[in-house]
């Protein structure tokens, strides 16, 4: 990939579903640092360490899946996140969607948040997201806090990998 760097055809290399300790060994010889690493990230699975390990190393946080998923493929869905009465107290108390919240949770947190739509409606709103208070923040931020038997990770490639569930850091 550092090649591909080299040659100008592309401009950054990036890494998805990195662990820190993937991470650590990856710095330890690579030439070009991934400019970031894509992973799952949402209330529900924060993965705070990985934000801070990636803050401190300058690579950017990439969070997909930041409002949880539907059902399908590699999904294990127990709730739906945007359906958290914490997500939507804030929703409506801001006047906006789960989802605007969800974002804007992400957004302040530092991540750069890639959530999917295909409705045009919804891709139009997940532009439009507010600044949460201080006090908003914290209770999103704090969910699993609250309540440990909501950490979950949506996308599971356990099977895939031969992982277990929660062997990435939260």
């Amino acid at each position: 990939m550092e090649q591909l760097v080299d040659a100008g055809k592309t401009r950054a290399i990036g890494v998805s579903n990195f662990s820190i300790p993937q991470l650590e060994r990856l710095l330890s010889f690579a030439r070009i640092k991934p400019a970031c690493n894509q992973v799952e990230a949402h209330p529900w699975f924060p993965q705070n360490e990985m934000l801070d390990f990636c803050k401190r190393n300058g690579i950017v946080f990439v969070a997909y899946s930041p409002l949880g998923t539907q059902p399908g493929g590699m999904h294990e869905i127990k709730a739906r996140l945007m359906d958290d009465e914490d997500v939507v107290a804030v929703a409506e108390k801001n006047g906006v969607d789960p989802a605007q919240v969800l974002i804007a949770w992400a957004l302040q947190r530092g991540t750069v948040a890639i959530p999917k739509s295909s409705t045009p409606s919804r891709i139009q709103s997940n532009f439009n997201v507010p600044e949460l208070s201080h006090e908003d923040f914290q209770l999103i931020d704090e969910i699993i806090v609250r309540d440990p038997s909501k950490r979950n990770r949506f996308v599971n490639f356990d099977p895939i990998w031969g992982t277990s569930q929660f062997d990435y850091d939260p």
